[in-house]
């Protein structure tokens, strides 16, 4: 069968009139496929790249993981990504992880996907979880998606930008509260895996020691309607953040001077905002999420079971570890963060920071 006259299109590119393919029962269109030639023509004549970076599934904490890879990849191609994730989740939360992203140029529906309008599509909806077993070597899914797209990362910091109005309502808003004359301290007990969540009991005694113990510190906590924790749960000291979303409490927390959470989005978002941070670990292992947040400190008893390195299973799903927390031991490391004092010596703690005003620790895993 031959093909119908060579005519040039508009790009220059020789492509070739419609045929049609005729068969017994019925006859169908054919087409040359050119779309992909006309790409490559595009690229030669200098056009930066068209690149689509997606992840189907996975939380904040995932996307904000692989902001590092997004950024790595504007930059070494000069172009602005475009990225498709789940509109649905948690009310839409994800696509606003990029507003004010200065490497993005917008976000799309991930189902909304027709491969030929890109020149590259990456899907990073890779496995992670299967590098999450006991006695693995602990790797942060920042590295695994850049390893993922077969790109080198020189900046692993992750990318949050809060705007100025943003800014200036999180202010108007504590000082509505009158909070704004105290040192704040934001708490979060649950994520969206029930293994990590914190037990609410110890948590209520960590900050009524906390607050106990340093008058001019305020705690706002973070509730859900769908935790376990009751709005009608009540602490002295405490201001209670219920239903708030995503963006609005990442506002508030960059007005705070230490954040305290188990392996949550907030975690994530406490390292890319940069706070200081106590986060609470049991189920999952903390060298693999804080390694490049050198201004958290993990406390995390469950390294002493048996199956070091440790994951789910190692730990009854964290039920042991939550077990082996000692709430005095949130208390002094919370002080000593927040005032700048020496960690307490503990054989619980993990962190990769540079403390300058920390003293050799040699029962800290200080890696």
């Amino acid at each position: 069968m031959g093909f119908g006259p060579l005519r040039p299109n508009s790009r220059g590119i020789i492509t070739t009139s419609p045929q049609t393919i005729k068969t017994g029962s019925q006859t169908t269109p054919y087409y040359r496929p050119t779309r992909a030639l006309e790409r490559v023509d595009r690229l030669l004549q200098g056009e930066i790249p068209r690149i689509y970076v997606s992840r189907k599934q996975g939380g904040l904490g995932d996307v904000l993981m692989i902001t590092p890879t997004v950024k790595a990849l504007s930059k070494k191609y000069n172009t602005k990504i475009i990225f498709g994730t789940d509109f649905e989740y948690l009310d839409g939360a994800l696509p606003l992880v990029f507003r004010g992203n200065p490497f993005v140029e917008r976000v799309v529906p991930f189902r909304d996907l027709d491969p030929e309008d890109y020149d590259v599509v990456i899907d990073l909806t890779c496995p992670c979880v299967a590098y999450e077993i006991p006695k693995a070597s602990p790797i942060n899914r920042i590295d695994l998606f850049a390893r993922h797209v077969g790109i080198t990362l020189s900046d692993m910091n992750m990318d949050y930008f809060i705007s100025d109005d943003e800014k200036k309502w999180a202010q108007d808003y504590l000082a509505r509260e009158n909070l704004t004359r105290y040192r704040l301290v934001l708490v979060q007990a649950f994520s969206t895996t029930t293994a990590r969540d914190f037990p609410p009991e110890k948590l209520q005694k960590a900050i009524n020691s906390l607050v106990a113990s340093q008058k001019d510190v305020r705690v706002i906590l973070l509730t859900h309607d769908s935790d376990s924790l009751k709005p009608s749960w009540n602490v002295p000291g405490v201001h209670r953040l219920h239903n708030f979303k995503m963006r609005q409490i990442a506002a508030i927390m960059n007005e705070c001077k230490l954040i305290i959470c188990p392996d949550s989005a907030i975690l994530h978002l406490a390292s890319a905002l940069h706070l200081p941070t106590v986060t609470l670990f049991a189920p999952t292992d903390p060298r693999a999420r804080i390694n490049y947040h050198p201004e958290a400190v993990a406390i995390w008893p469950a390294k002493h079971l048996q199956g070091f390195p440790t994951w789910y299973a190692a730990t009854n799903n964290g039920g042991i570890g939550w077990k082996l927390i000692e709430t005095d031991l949130i208390r002094d490391v919370s002080l000593s963060l927040l005032n700048k004092t020496p960690l307490p010596t503990s054989k619980d703690l993990v962190y990769f920071g540079e403390y300058t005003q920390l003293q050799e620790q040699p029962y800290c895993l200080k890696v």
